[in-house]
């Protein structure tokens, strides 16, 4: 009989300790993922203000392009008459 106690209390010294290191290893695991979740968040913020700088410049050239272009029609109508 004594060697079942020990036995039950073997098994739940050992379910212990498995549960423990269960536990650390989730733990990593959240940090791990959360680390990676923070990186790609900085990375998307990045890249999404480039993509804002990007259009910013395109608009300007598009302004600049059209200013040039309604001032040669300008030029080119005041020239004809």
């Amino acid at each position: 009989m004594k060697e079942v106690i020990h036995a039950v209390e073997a098994l739940g010294i050992r379910f212990d300790e498995l549960k423990r290191s269960t536990d650390s290893r989730l733990i990593q695991m959240q940090e791990s993922i959360d680390l990676q979740l923070s990186q790609m968040r900085e990375s998307t913020g990045v890249q999404f203000t480039q993509v804002k700088e990007s259009i910013r410049i395109l608009y300007w050239i598009l302004g600049i392009i059209g200013s040039g272009v309604v001032a040669g029609i300008t030029i080119y109508l005041a020239t004809i008459r």
